[in-house]
């Protein structure tokens, strides 16, 4: 559809860049972008950024003055080059697409098994994985699961953003807790109190805290 209507396709790979191979999803479907934007995932988190494309669209710099004043620094050039070298040596995207996987399938198996109604998010990406619970008290139940899981020692928002530090002993630890608290959270959404359980206030939905 772009090229038929003389548009151009870019692909934002800031958060699907690396997670699933190395370089960006556009060679895992077998899509040729125009352009495609890439961030720190590049360098295992050092500042950088990185736009590649094609010929054609890349031309398009040579007519635009950019102007930076730490275009001389070399450190996020070097922590990318390391890091994309260590990603292909190990085959990061491996275990990271496996820990995703195992922890969506953990989620929802926990769930059923406690009558608790959620929504597992990202199945087609594994490595970047939510959990979402359903009903108004949605917000609720997410702020008493990442009470429940501080408790037990376990920092966890909903989300989980595998890294090839998750290996099989730390999420064998985390499936223990997420059996532990899901019975807790199913009975505090069937009372419809999960509120009156927390410690504190229940979290902000996304950018509520800043435009409201």
């Amino acid at each position: 559809m772009a090229d038929a209507t003389g548009a151009t396709l870019i692909f934002d790979e800031i958060s699907s860049g690396f997670r699933l191979n190395p370089g960006g999803v556009h060679l895992r479907y077998g899509v040729t972008p125009d352009l495609a934007v890439f961030s720190k995932a590049l360098s295992n988190g050092y500042p950088i950024a990185a736009v590649i494309g094609t010929a054609a669209a890349m031309e398009a710099a040579q007519t635009t003055f950019i102007s930076s004043t730490y275009w001389t620094e070399r450190v996020g050039f070097a922590a990318a080059l390391a890091t994309i070298a260590k990603y292909r040596s190990l085959s990061v995207h491996e275990r990271m697409s496996a820990a995703g996987k195992r922890v969506q399938d953990l989620w929802q198996r926990e769930a059923d098994k406690a009558g608790l109604d959620v929504h597992v998010g990202h199945p087609d990406m594994p490595p970047m994985s939510h959990l979402d619970f359903g009903g108004p008290d949605g917000p609720a139940m997410q702020t008493l699961l990442c009470q429940l899981m501080l408790e037990r020692g376990i920092l966890d928002s909903g989300a989980f953003y595998s890294t090839y530090a998750h290996t099989d002993e730390v999420i064998d630890r985390y499936t223990d807790a997420v059996a532990d608290v899901f019975p807790i959270l199913a009975a505090a959404h069937a009372r419809g109190d999960a509120t009156d359980h927390l410690k504190g206030p229940v979290r902000h939905s996304g950018f509520q805290r800043l435009t409201s």
